[in-house]
């Protein structure tokens, strides 16, 4: 049963990339791809060099970056991600890792632009230093 759903993610994901060849066209969807990638890599750089998070090493295909304050129990991760979330300004999910809790951030939308990255960041960087008092 479980493989039955794996095969129907893997459909709807197949779907939703013809969609959007289909409607944006080819040359559109590679330039919002390589426009996701360049964004993502800026978040993951700046969040790497912070020392007060850890970050997930994940594909370098991917739209998200997985990060959490260093040091912390899933307890804190999850008190942080609360804190971010309650702002309103930023909507960010969590997700567990080999019993390890990720606050999960990520770029995709075609209305992002650089300056919301930036925006994000700070969110995540002013309330790191609130939280980490």
């Amino acid at each position: 049963m479980l493989n039955a759903h794996v095969c129907e993610a893997k459909q709807a994901r197949a779907l939703r990339c013809y969609m959007a060849m289909h409607i944006n066209g080819g040359e559109e969807t590679r330039a919002h791809l390589r426009e996701v990638t360049r964004l993502v890599k800026i978040a993951k750089q700046t969040l790497e060099k912070d020392p007060r998070f850890e970050v997930l090493e994940t594909a370098s295909t991917t739209c998200m970056i997985d990060f959490r304050p260093a040091g912390v129990s899933n307890e804190k991760t999850n008190e942080f991600l609360n804190l971010l979330t309650g702002s309103r300004d930023i909507f960010i999910v969590s997700t567990f890792v080999n019993k390890v809790e990720w606050i999960r951030f990520s770029v995709g939308s075609y209305a992002t632009e650089e300056e919301h990255i930036h925006n994000a960041l700070n969110l995540i960087s002013s309330t790191a230093d609130k939280f980490l008092k």
